[in-house]
């Protein structure tokens, strides 16, 4: 404990002015001196080389600029030495002044670039399809406005095409599907080759228009095609079974790489490959589905001059559509394809001698109207045959 007297004693201790210690004198001397010295040794040398190099004018335009430095150098710091030893409350207030009128001016301002974190524009976004996958129910729901369109086809007889008479279900049941997808619907209990395409649209523009021409190959890019091609991948029973489960259980080529790739028109041909499967795949418009079946597995086998899968299809009035595909042996780098004798169409193999080709004539052809020419690297003729 403390006694009144300790007591006292600290609080006057604590109170009472302290002794100052020696005065800091202002830095504007120091300053002066530090620059002056290093100014009056260099300036002779400058003002001797600007004699010599640039005679007696730059001699004197150097000693001009010297004694313009050191007396615009030294002003400066007496003005600051007289106002800081006047009032130093007075610079602080014409400091803020200049402040204040800065920031009240528009300015332009270049800053080092920075990560900084991104704020959302107030703006309405964007319908974007879902991740979500969707169940085969919904996927055909969706789907159902799109199909009143095909009631304008009329394949064959077998498939009443459309007016299903239980409604549409999702082909590959097994697949997984999300919005914007393209999916193939057959009619429910029939084991149908003929299918109706759709595009999966988003909630709330089910109604929209989904033409035909958004299925051709030419419109699509790549993985749209993989899709379309996924989607007509069919098993071929010998002895067709009711319900889709035979036909329809095939594998899902959506992750499949396009080994190569060829288009004509509305039309185009396809390899794909799919872990150690291949599979060749022929696009067609919509509109033409009585020509189905269009892709099938392919099986391995030793590269060879003649094309070992062709075909025509008649797509529009006056033209022939030709698709055709093999593998070239090391020794050939393309072939080429003549119609009535015309070089119509000519193709490059892959690295590993894969190639497909698809082109358009006008006019009515066949298979043995066509010929082919397989060519080395220099151009030579190596083989030559009819594509039939």
């Amino acid at each position: 404990m403390t006694t009144s007297d300790e007591a006292v004693t600290m609080g006057h201790i604590a109170t009472q002015p302290q002794a100052s210690g020696p005065a800091n004198e202002p830095p504007f001397g120091a300053m002066l001196r530090g620059a002056l010295v290093p100014m009056l040794c260099t300036a002779p040398v400058i003002v001797l080389v600007s004699l010599l190099t640039r005679q007696a004018r730059g001699g004197l335009a150097a000693l001009l600029g010297a004694v313009i430095a050191v007396a615009f150098f030294a002003g400066g710091l007496y003005a600051m030495k007289k106002l800081t030893n006047a009032n130093p409350l007075t610079l602080l207030a014409g400091a803020l002044a200049v402040s204040q009128l800065l920031s009240s001016t528009p300015r332009t301002v270049v800053v080092a670039a920075t990560p900084s974190a991104t704020v959302a524009a107030a703006s309405t976004p964007a319908v974007t399809p879902s991740a979500a996958i969707l169940t085969n129910d919904t996927v055909a729901a969706r789907c159902a406005p799109q199909m009143v369109k095909y009631e304008a086809i009329h394949t064959n007889s077998y498939t009443p095409f459309p007016h299903p008479t239980d409604g549409w279900v999702v082909a590959h049941e097994a697949f997984a599907y999300h919005e914007g997808d393209f999916v193939a619907l057959v009619e429910r209990g029939r084991d149908s080759r003929q299918m109706a395409l759709c595009r999966i649209p988003p909630a709330g523009q089910e109604n929209a228009e989904v033409p035909y021409t958004a299925f051709d190959p030419s419109n699509l890019d790549e993985a749209g095609r993989i899709m379309l091609c996924s989607e007509e991948l069919q098993n071929r029973p010998t002895t067709p079974t009711p319900g889709l489960a035979s036909r329809y259980q095939t594998t899902d080529l959506r992750g499949s790489t396009v080994v190569a790739s060829d288009m004509a028109d509305r039309t185009g041909v396809l390899m794909l490959r799919l872990g150690s499967g291949e599979f060749l795949c022929n696009l067609f418009p919509v509109e033409s589905l009585a020509i189905s079946e269009n892709v099938t597995p392919l099986l391995v086998q030793p590269p060879a001059m003649k094309p070992y899968a062709r075909g025509t299809a008649v797509l529009d009035t006056g033209s022939t559509y030709f698709s055709a595909a093999g593998w070239l042996p090391a020794s050939a780098a393309s072939i080429e394809f003549s119609v009535k004798g015309a070089v119509v169409h000519r193709v490059t193999a892959t690295t590993d001698g894969s190639w497909v080709a698809a082109w358009k004539v006008a006019g009515s052809a066949t298979l043995g109207d066509a010929t082919y020419t397989t060519r080395s690297a220099s151009g030579a003729v190596l083989a030559t045959g009819s594509v039939n």
